[in-house]
């Protein structure tokens, strides 16, 4: 593993630590500075691999990705909001489909990231995955419609400055 790479996501860790601990004692400070580096080493063993994916990692995509995940955390809001009042109708208007997800996306992670977003929100669920295409179950026929649009993928895909 690179040092510079080493120290960043040590750093990261460290202050990640501080922050869930919310002590600055020493002893704090000390045992977040092992505790990193054991995850470093840890993670670097296990992954030794897969590391060159990890590379499109910058600060730049990590605010982009806050900036992401602030806005689909209104979107989760809009459509809890959404099952709630179908789950409530009497008339449950409930349409479920399985559609067929073809992405753009070229490297893993950003697909899996994909995968994940459309699965945290409320009424779709990535069943399954095969090189570019996500298959998702949807609740109703609306859900599936904001999922054909391409939103979501377009967000990771500007998370990770890919072609969309």
């Amino acid at each position: 593993m690179k040092v510079k790479k080493f120290l960043f996501y040590g750093v990261f860790l460290w202050f990640l630590w501080l922050i869930l601990v919310g002590n600055l004692s020493l002893a704090s400070i000390f045992s977040g500075i092992v505790f990193s580096l054991f995850l470093i080493y840890l993670s670097n063993l296990l992954l030794s691999g897969i590391w060159d994916e990890f590379d499109i990692f910058t600060l730049k995509s990590v605010g982009r990705f806050l900036i992401c995940l602030a806005h689909s955390l209104v979107d989760v809001f809009k459509a809890n909001t959404d099952v709630g009042e179908r789950i409530l109708d009497p008339k449950l208007p409930i349409s479920p489909a399985l559609v067929k997800l073809q992405t753009s996306l070229k490297s893993t992670l950003p697909k899996v990231l994909l995968a994940s977003f459309i699965t945290l929100r409320p009424g779709t669920l990535a069943v399954d995955f095969e090189d570019d295409i996500i298959y998702v179950h949807c609740l109703a026929d609306s859900f599936a419609r904001e999922l054909m649009e391409g939103q979501i993928e377009k967000s990771i895909a500007w998370i990770f400055e890919e072609e969309k």
